[in-house]
């Protein structure tokens, strides 16, 4: 039963996650920061057996998406070095082995939902 619930969520994830980059096909990343990461929230708390609070930030590498989670950024000072745990899902939705820690560096930028605003994200693969 376990496996069938992680798996369904897992599948809608990935379904959601596939529309968001089809709709936006030169976005490398859904950040939770960002409007459009807010709805994957809840699918991410029941797939990664997760609790709130968390941002998060998804990229696309290839066929495969990595997953980072991380303290909420809200209250962070943008160049902190912050620890996010990251995980790995394979174009099948499958959560690939165990998830690694590492750090990365919190930056800023215009928040492509909200014209004039800034937002908060990690930075990683050096972007």
């Amino acid at each position: 039963h376990t496996f069938l619930s992680a798996f369904f969520n897992n599948s809608k994830i990935k379904s959601n996650i596939d529309a968001y980059f089809k709709r936006n096909p030169t976005s490398g990343a859904i950040d939770s920061t960002g409007t459009t990461g807010t709805e994957l929230k809840d699918e991410l708390i029941k797939s990664l057996n997760i609790s709130d609070p968390f941002d998060f930030r998804i990229e696309k590498d290839g066929s495969d998406f990595y997953i980072y989670i991380f303290e909420p950024l809200e209250k962070v000072t943008t160049g902190t070095e912050i620890a996010v745990t990251k995980y790995k899902m394979k174009n099948n939705g499958e959560i690939n082995g165990t998830p690694t820690e590492e750090n990365c560096k919190v930056a800023e930028k215009p928040n492509p939902n909200t014209p004039g605003n800034k937002m908060k994200y990690i930075v990683t693969f050096g972007k």
